[in-house]
């Protein structure tokens, strides 16, 4: 269960996320408002050895979310708009020319969908599916002093990131699954959450991971991997509501 209280919060502009464990117990995070140049990072591991790390931000001023694995945040991202126009997309017409041959920025694109419990409505998930999927990164030295590190899931288990926006003041809400360790509140009041939790991956999830992955080295995507100290792949897909998800893998694990 959680509460989202503007009313309650320390600071202007921010709001005190309240978390209700069992036994009634208690702990609370302070959201404070988005800034640019404080995005959030989120990976599995820890520096040196570790899933992707990901990238979650949003300007002061308005209310749309970005999020992109970091290595590419300047090449490709999701966007959450405010209008409800969610996508992914390059970031430049020049670099969908230069990786597809055509200046079609959007790669995928989706109405922003009905709230649930609490007004929390989903964005994206970025599921990490294995510890076979936290590899060594050589000379991983730039990795941002304030990044979130999650736990390595147990063999069998996924680590999942839900990102997504709720509005405060709505009382308790429960949350199924998984917990909220972050976010920050946008330019109206909403807040962007970050939730984490740990599932069990079923026999053809994996197989649906090891033929994406197979093709995935075959055919390299748009990036060329060769090079690359740790390569990853990114894979695209739904979940059983069908909301948007993407796997985080490690190139060589199946």
């Amino acid at each position: 269960m959680i509460l989202m209280a503007a009313d309650q919060a320390p600071l202007p502009g921010s709001v005190n996320l309240i978390v209700e464990g069992g036994e009634g117990t208690q702990h609370s995070i302070v959201l404070n408002r988005a800034h640019k140049k404080k995005p959030i990072y989120v990976a599995v591991g820890e520096p040196g050895h570790r899933s992707e790390l990901w990238r979650i931000w949003a300007n002061r001023a308005k209310n749309d979310v970005y999020l992109a694995a970091r290595p590419l945040a300047g090449i490709q991202h999701w966007s959450l708009h405010e209008s409800g126009d969610w996508r992914l997309q390059w970031t430049s017409g020049d670099d969908a020319e230069h990786f597809t041959g055509s200046r079609n920025r959007i790669m995928d694109r989706w109405p922003r969908g009905p709230a649930g419990d609490g007004t929390w409505t989903h964005g994206i998930s970025i599921w990490v599916p294995s510890a076979h999927d936290v590899i060594d990164v050589p000379d991983d030295h730039a990795v941002p002093k304030a990044a979130r590190w999650l736990p390595v899931p147990d063999e069998g288990l996924a680590c999942g990131i839900h990102v997504g926006l709720a509005r405060p003041d709505q009382g308790f809400f429960p949350i199924e699954g998984a917990v909220p360790i972050d976010g920050f509140v946008l330019a109206d009041g909403e807040v962007l959450l970050i939730l984490v939790g740990y599932v069990p991956v079923t026999a053809d999830q994996e197989e649906w991971l090891a033929r994406q992955s197979r093709e995935g080295r075959k055919h390299g995507g748009h990036f060329d991997m060769t090079n690359a100290r740790a390569p990853r792949l990114a894979i695209r897909g739904f979940d059983e509501r069908g909301n948007r998800v993407v796997w985080d893998l490690a190139a060589d694990a199946r």
